[in-house]
């Protein structure tokens, strides 16, 4: 994902465009891993092989996230680790 593609995005479960970024790995300009946070709805959106995954919480894979999420747990702020949608990070087993 590009770093400027974050002006654009909007929260699609309350449509807030106040998405905070949160860079885990980087290759050039683009952002291979990461996550979007809204604080409005406290729901965050994976970016996964520079794609972020926007979808509304009916359609998200627990698998797929808690996969990404192991692996990146470390990097991830405890306040959104404590307050997220759709999947609560801190439940995420590490050992995956």
């Amino acid at each position: 994902m590009k770093k400027t593609l974050q002006s654009v995005l909007i929260c699609p479960f309350d449509k807030n465009s106040d998405l905070h970024l949160f860079e885990f790995e980087q290759h050039n300009t683009d952002i291979q891993s990461g996550l979007l946070y809204c604080d409005q709805c406290m729901r965050y959106y994976p970016i996964i092989e520079s794609i972020p995954i926007m979808l509304p919480d009916i359609q998200r894979n627990f698998l797929f996230e808690s996969t990404f999420l192991s692996k990146w747990y470390d990097k991830i702020p405890d306040r959104i680790k404590s307050n997220s949608m759709p999947f609560k990070i801190k439940n995420i087993n590490r050992e995956l």
